[in-house]
Formats: C-alpha cells, sequence, structure tokens
C-alpha cells in the first residue's frame, strides 16, 4: 500500500510540475506577443484608434495578454484585446496569434487578413513556413520564435534589427 502511495504522490508531482511549466510557457508568450510591439512598427495609417490584439483559439495566452496589457499602450495606443472563435469572426487588427488547436485555420485567417496590415503570430510546428509571421518554437526548453521577413516585408510591418536577434529568421 506505501508503494502505491509513493507511486501516486510521484505522478501527482509530475503532473503538477507539467502544469506548471505549461501555464509558465503561455506567460512567456504573452509577454513575447506584447513585446513584439517594441521591435516592430505598424504604418501611419494603422496608428489611429486602439491597437488591437486578437487571439483565435482556446489558450491561457488570452487571459494573460489582458492582465499584461491592462495599464499599457503601444506609442499612443491603448491596447484591446479581443478573442475570435474562427477566421470569419476576425475583425481588423493589429496582431493576430492563432493558438496551436486553431493552426489547421492559418490559410483562413491569412485570407480573411490578406488587406490589413496585421501580423499573424501562430504557436505550431512548421507554421512560418505556411505564412505566418512570427512563430514560436521551443528549442532546448528555451522558448523562441522564428521570424518570417518576407511577411513582415509584404506586410510593411517595419522591424528592428532587434527583433532579428532574438529570433530566428526563416524566410
Amino acid at each position: 500500500m506505501q508503494k502505491l502511495n509513493k507511486l501516486f504522490l510521484s505522478f501527482l508531482f509530475f503532473w503538477l510540475c507539467m502544469f506548471i511549466a505549461k501555464a509558465q510557457d503561455e506567460k512567456i508568450k504573452a509577454l513575447f506577443i506584447y513585446n513584439f510591439t517594441k521591435y516592430i512598427e505598424w504604418p501611419a495609417a494603422s496608428k489611429q484608434g486602439s491597437f488591437i490584439i486578437g487571439v483565435m483559439g482556446e489558450t491561457p495566452v488570452f487571459d494573460q495578454l489582458v492582465v499584461n496589457t491592462s495599464t499599457r499602450k503601444v506609442s499612443t495606443q491603448d491596447i484591446v484585446i479581443k478573442k475570435y472563435a474562427k477566421p470569419s469572426d476576425i475583425e481588423k487588427c493589429h496582431i493576430l496569434f492563432i493558438s496551436h488547436d486553431k493552426s489547421g485555420n492559418l490559410k483562413d485567417a491569412l485570407n480573411r487578413v490578406k488587406d490589413w496590415y496585421t501580423l499573424i503570430i501562430t504557436d505550431s510546428q512548421d507554421m512560418i513556413n505556411e505564412g505566418s509571421g512570427l512563430n514560436f518554437v521551443n528549442s532546448n526548453g528555451r522558448q523562441s520564435f522564428e521570424i518570417n521577413t518576407e511577411y513582415l516585408d509584404k506586410k510593411k510591418l517595419l522591424y528592428s534589427l532587434t527583433l532579428l536577434k532574438l529570433g530566428t529568421k526563416v524566410k
């Protein structure tokens, strides 16, 4: 019976550690998303009104973004976080984060934002090659991101050399 208790406690401890690590990853992604606004400049036409960050999919990143940005601005623009269930729900936004569970909708999302200055950020393997602007990757247990400069150039999003140093340029 004591072996069974130890096994159960070991399993519970392992599960708790995994849960904490996952929650930490989501916090880091939310911080990255906000901090990208410091290294990317949107065209003058999109510097009026609120700075909109959209999140498509069910992810703790949404709640974390709400907390992280509640008192912050992008230049003079207040930040508003919006949640979208599917590509057809997407409204004009500056950043669109597509969670892992919605990565299959990338092509539809790209089509939806094709005429907007929207930075699409994804969270799934190979999405950078499917057309996203930035893609989160976990490299050796460290959260990082890939950069598609072709996408950023096409969207007229000016990026700093610091962004290129922080991430990995893929395209």
